[in-house]
């Protein structure tokens, strides 16, 4: 038994091509553009297009993996043409941040920036144009290898009326005239509705998780395999598991659903991984530059080590070491039982705006988040991520209540929704908890690029 691919694999590498060929024919534009702005503005011919040909071998990669995981390489008639616009849009703004980074961490010599812009523009000018003209022509069906889909819906209107809406929308299907049923509907009348109309898919709307009453299923789906009519299962879980994606695996030869939170979808997590390790490469660089001297400091104002390491909780209960540059007196951990009484969170999370415990180089390095630098070791050895939930200590993982445990189910990051959320004026462990949930359930990599913008605007104002 196989698995219907939703998508042809010939059509999204075809896609893939041409978004290739595009971001090369813009090269060439940009770099003809280029010679212009040399004879016009230095007298002399712009250096040849092969010295600055690895800008391409950088950029093509990245894009068609960005534009991929927006799902821009497949037609789909339901998109509107502002989705189209929106997506192609954060799919070149994360490639110029990508290729930024690249030229900053390799100390890239050949490059020019009017060079650099000029083809980020006509690329996405020229990719955007192909990709709005491509589904305007599947939404008028022109080129299309299938006609508009007939398809029939089973289930009590209660149930099955949000994929009914949805049906509705989707120009590719068609409700087949009469073709909706209540489960009440009978065996006999199925098989002759089937018989009499054209019918290309049927769905079956379960009232329950698992199971559907006195509705046989089974039988109803052993006709439309005999009938060879597509047949698509809904089970009704929305109440127990709002919080999950699906997916379909096999299993040897047996299809099955997994459940997974929606930040575990391999292309996303690929890239979000190659951002954390560029992010992390960036940051021990500046690490490596300002260590000397915030250790000189650190010891020349208070005794004690340099760095300060704690046990904290990771994905899915994992323990690890986290790292930072020592802010407070020695002996610190001892003393935070005696200071109990001037806690400003309610919860296992424990938090003093004016700790005596902090030493005054300790503030300053605090205030401009210099004191987190060294996580970026944490995030190169794949502990933490850039951008995550807040990392729990074990003792606070010991208060959770049941449904708390859900942020620790990704990894970890230097900064998150909450720390960007006005975090001084949180006190609350259940609003701590509500942010970061609220992060893992409408994660995207252009949600984390928002959330490091705002952690970079912050740290540079001292807040």
């Amino acid at each position: 038994m196989r698995l219907l691919k939703e998508h042809s694999s010939i059509g999204r590498a075809a896609a893939a091509l041409a978004d290739a060929l595009l971001v090369v024919g813009a090269f060439y534009l940009a770099h003809a553009a280029f010679g212009v702005e040399s004879r016009v503005l230095y007298g002399s011919p712009a250096p040849p297009a092969a010295r600055f040909a690895w800008i391409l071998l950088v950029f093509i990669p990245v894009i068609l993996v960005l534009l991929n995981h927006y799902g821009l390489l497949v037609a789909d008639r339901s998109r509107g043409f502002k989705a189209v616009l929106v997506r192609v849009s954060k799919a070149f703004l994360l490639a110029g941040v990508v290729l930024s980074g690249v030229i900053f961490l390799a100390k890239a010599k050949y490059y020019s920036r009017f060079l650099l812009a000029s083809h980020w523009l006509f690329a996405y000018a020229l990719v955007l144009l192909v990709k709005l003209a491509l589904q305007y022509a599947a939404r008028r069906d022109i080129l299309s290898f299938a006609p508009v889909r007939r398809v029939v819906l089973v289930g009590r209107p209660a149930e099955a009326e949000r994929i009914r809406q949805y049906l509705e929308r989707d120009p590719a299907q068609s409700m087949s005239p009469g073709g909706a049923f209540d489960l009440s509907v009978g065996y006999e009348a199925f098989q002759g509705y089937l018989l009499e109309h054209p019918v290309d898919a049927v769905y079956f709307v379960l009232p329950d998780a698992w199971g559907a009453g006195e509705f046989d299923v089974a039988r109803f789906l052993l006709c439309c395999e005999e009938l060879g009519v597509p047949a698509t299962v809904v089970p009704n879980v929305d109440g127990a598991l709002r919080y999950f994606a699906a997916s379909l695996a096999q299993l040897d030869q047996t299809p099955a659903i997994v459940f997974h939170p929606p930040a575990v979808d391999p292309d996303r997590a690929l890239v979000k991984r190659a951002m954390d390790l560029a992010g992390a490469c960036g940051g021990l660089f500046v690490t490596a530059l300002a260590a000397p001297f915030i250790a000189l400091a650190i010891r020349l104002d208070s005794a004690g080590p340099v760095l300060f390491s704690q046990e904290r909780v990771g994905m899915n209960g994992r323990r690890f070491r986290l790292h930072k540059f020592r802010t407070m007196r020695r002996g610190a951990e001892e003393q935070k039982a005696g200071l109990a009484d001037l806690n400003e969170m309610e919860g296992p999370v424990f938090k003093v705006s004016d700790d005596p415990r902090v030493t005054r180089v300790g503030r300053l390095l605090r205030r401009l988040s210099l004191d987190e630098l060294p996580q970026f070791w944490n995030v190169l050895k794949g502990d933490m991520s850039l951008v995550g939930t807040r990392p729990p200590t074990p003792e606070e993982v010991e208060q959770y209540e049941l449904w708390h445990y859900r942020r620790v189910s990704i990894r970890p990051g230097m900064t998150g929704l909450w720390q960007v959320s006005g975090r001084s004026s949180i006190t609350g462990f259940r609003d701590v908890v509500r942010l970061d949930l609220q992060y893992i359930d409408e994660w995207s990599l252009w949600l984390d690029v928002k959330i490091l913008a705002r952690t970079f605007l912050a740290a540079a104002k001292g807040r």
